[in-house]
């Protein structure tokens, strides 16, 4: 209601100290404007291979990893997401550990992070049986709208067919990347996906769904998964997987676990921490990504469970002190940690952007792990067409 939401923001702003709104507006701002107009195209397909909501820009990330990190070094992402800031971190040579708490987001990453070569994924795809009959339960009332019965025959096959090569250890580095692959395959508006047409962003509800297609009269075509996989491969490998890559990726780490417990993680042993910080209002992870959680065997309800709870509540908050003191812990004295907190936010909402400023920075400054602490450097303004992102840059002292 709205008097909940009144008294939510009044015990949210008790939260953060007396000068935090002055301390915001006193904080140097840098503001970075993208040079290259054609940035897109040197994006590497494997970071536009999964469109995942509440991530940072590639230029962005660029921008703060050669600013706030050395070659070699080692860069965290505890938020995950599809992937995007541990894979530019490898491709600009730096070591990443990436964790999240949603394991669909652990897939993908781990995905990216390790693909297989175009004839890993030819001899995995052949020891599929894709005609092999399954069982038919549930089609009709979640899947019955989105796929041909021979297209999902094919889906389960696949689907059934990882679980077992991974169960065993076999194949496993072609197993996740076949299994990104399909991800990205599962519900578009082009003819290369497996779906009739839909939304390539979220995978609607199958009411939706049915709508959409009354709405277009159409009724699902069969369309051959393997085809489009290997299409998908030949797209994603095309820019190339270095070596080096390769070898980075060796080192680097990906965990599912909570952003606030980061054991796999020994202390003062990250050079940079590059995140965007969960806040979108409105947008349901599980729901939205039902088809490909569904794919990957991940239990919506269960995992719904731990999903943080988002900005302006006050267990937020909470959680983002204990995380913050974990980020602490991993960081080497000098580190930086750059946080990425307008995602999701109405960019028309400047009062709640800056309570939400005010807030992390009074949160930062208080944490301590042994003798370090917090200080608040300054503020990255990224502007794009029709975008817009900010950064808060902390480094350990």
């Amino acid at each position: 209601s709205v008097s909940q939401c009144a008294m939510t923001k009044q015990k949210l702003h008790l939260i953060s100290d007396s000068n935090a709104t002055q301390n915001v507006r006193e904080l140097p701002q840098n503001v970075f404007i993208p040079q290259n107009k054609n940035a897109s195209n040197q994006t590497h397909k494997l970071h536009s291979l999964i469109k995942y909501q509440g991530t940072l820009k590639q230029d962005l990330i660029t921008h703060c990893i050669n600013k706030f990190s050395e070659v070699g070094q080692t860069i965290l992402d505890p938020f995950c997401g599809d992937g995007i800031v541990p894979v530019q971190a490898i491709m600009q040579n730096r070591i990443a550990l990436a964790s999240d708490i949603n394991p669909l987001a652990t897939h993908i990453t781990s995905a990216k992070m390790y693909p297989a070569r175009i004839d890993e994924v030819i001899i995995f795809l052949n020891k599929i049986n894709f005609k092999h009959p399954v069982s038919m339960s549930g089609y009709q009332e979640y899947f019955a709208e989105f796929y041909h019965p021979d297209t999902y025959t094919e889906i389960i096959n696949l689907k059934n067919g990882i679980k077992q090569f991974r169960a065993q250890g076999l194949q496993t580095k072609a197993c996740n990347f076949v299994e990104l692959l399909t991800l990205s395959l599962l519900h578009g508006h082009l003819r290369g996906y497996l779906s009739s047409y839909s939304s390539p962003n979220i995978a609607l509800s199958p009411k939706k769904q049915a709508t959409l297609n009354k709405k277009r009269r159409e009724i699902p075509e069969y369309r051959a998964i393997v085809p489009r996989i290997m299409q998908r491969s030949a797209q994603v490998l095309r820019d190339g997987i270095t070596t080096s890559f390769l070898d980075i990726a060796s080192s680097s780490l990906v965990k599912n676990c909570n952003a606030h417990e980061l054991r796999y993680i020994s202390a003062n042993s990250v050079d940079l921490v590059l995140t965007s910080l969960p806040l979108l209002h409105n947008f349901n992870y599980y729901l939205n990504y039902w088809l490909e959680h569904w794919f990957c065997g991940v239990d919506i309800q269960r995992e719904q469970q731990k999903q943080i709870l988002n900005f302006p509540h006050n267990d937020w908050v909470k959680f983002i002190n204990e995380t913050l003191q974990e980020m602490l812990r991993v960081t080497k004295p000098n580190a930086f940690v750059a946080l990425e907190i307008s995602q999701g936010m109405d960019k028309n909402n400047s009062s709640l952007l800056n309570e939400l400023k005010s807030i992390i920075i009074s949160v930062a400054k208080r944490v301590r792990h042994y003798d370090k602490q917090f200080m608040v450097r300054e503020v990255i303004i990224s502007k794009a067409i029709n975008q817009r992102q900010e950064v808060i840059v902390l480094q350990v002292r």
